[in-house]
């Protein structure tokens, strides 16, 4: 799967932080910038391996890793592997200097501990930009902090000490917490019971009855009304088509996101976006 998201930039180019571009390739192919890029790039990846030739060298970038360019260093990037899955980045503003340097940040690769926290973030930009057609940029650029602070923890550039009250939830509780936040992060891509396996360690019974006693429901019905849920907004908020909303949220074709939708709502969702949009007098 791939995606990629350019918003419009016309009018908020004095804010702080605004978004240039986000996106994500499974199968990265090679890209080649002799001038380099007009602007600082975030990536990661936690599938497959890489290689980046910069500042005249050349660096393996291995699987579960995330990486920094400077703007304007010429550059080249290419995959070792059939799969390289890369996640970017890449946010303007006159705020991001300041932020630069207190977090010394300059080119580098660096191990990629937890992927989930990147992950969220940038979903959480691509639903802004999603739903809100005129001012999503906005609304995705307060994340933009976050998703440096959280790049910048994961790369060991600044240190953070979080306490969680663990001891106050349950087992199931916890397990559902992390299944939650992977399904959230990953409903438009497909996510399968051995997925959910490798987040925990646990068997696919185990998971079952931990979606019986936390939601009473099993994982795919979990994950089909948490994709039906994403499409109502975006049926809501947007002009997107059918076909672009039914493959944004994870649907393997638009035949059974209208019949997953018509059981699940009751309604068509070109019934749906008709009937719940609210009318202007």
């Amino acid at each position: 799967m791939w995606y990629y998201s350019y918003p419009p930039t016309n009018n908020i180019k004095d804010l702080p932080f605004y978004l240039y571009s986000i996106g994500m390739h499974d199968t990265q192919p090679l890209l080649v910038r002799p001038q380099g890029h007009r602007h600082d790039q975030f990536f990661y990846n936690t599938v497959g391996s890489g290689t980046i030739l910069i500042y005249g060298r050349k660096y393996d970038i291995p699987e579960k890793s995330c990486f920094f360019i400077p703007a304007h260093i010429p550059h080249e990037y290419y995959p070792n592997t059939d799969i390289w899955d890369v996640r970017w980045f890449v946010p303007c503003g006159a705020g991001l200097k300041a932020l630069y340097e207190y977090l010394h940040l300059d080119f580098g690769i660096f191990p990629l501990s937890d992927a989930s926290g990147l992950d969220s973030i940038l979903n959480k930009m691509r639903n802004e930009l999603m739903y809100n057609d005129i001012n999503g940029n906005i609304f995705a650029a307060s994340y933009i902090n976050e998703f440096i602070l959280e790049f910048a923890v994961q790369s060991r550039l600044i240190h953070r000490e979080v306490s969680y009250p663990e001891q106050n939830m349950s087992t199931y509780a916890r397990h559902m917490r992390n299944f939650k936040d992977y399904i959230d992060c990953h409903y438009m891509q497909p996510i399968t019971m051995d997925d959910l396996c490798r987040i925990d360690g646990l068997t696919p019974q185990h998971i079952c009855r931990i979606f019986k006693q936390c939601v009473r429901m099993r994982p795919s019905e979990y994950i089909l009304n948490i994709r039906i849920d994403h499409a109502k907004e975006m049926l809501l908020h947007t002009t997107h088509s059918i076909s672009e909303i039914a493959y944004w949220c994870g649907f393997e074709n638009d035949n059974y996101f209208w019949k997953t939708f018509r059981k699940t709502a009751g309604i068509t969702p070109a019934s749906f976006r008709k009937l719940s949009r609210p009318r202007n007098y």
